[in-house]
């Protein structure tokens, strides 16, 4: 498990490796986490990486998809 962070400060909290696919995961203490959220896994793709679903650990009370990319899902912190 380790991080990413680009020259532009894009970051993942924590990636996590598992058959060949890089599994991006965010973690934030919003409960409607935006777009934004997203930057470092996009320029983690665009940078040539294989992802597989990614998340974004957050307040939600129930889990979502995130708008803009149907592989990464908002699960609630509480189910940690």
């Amino acid at each position: 498990m380790v991080n990413f962070r680009d020259k532009d400060q894009r970051e993942i909290d924590l990636l996590i490796e598992a058959d060949g696919l890089l599994h991006p995961v965010q973690c934030k203490r919003s409960a409607a986490p935006g777009r934004d959220a997203l930057a470092g896994m996009r320029a983690l793709a665009n940078a040539g990486a294989k992802l597989g679903p990614g998340a974004v650990v957050c307040l939600v009370a129930e889990p979502v998809a995130l708008q803009g990319d149907p592989a990464v899902t908002a699960p609630p912190a509480w189910v940690l």
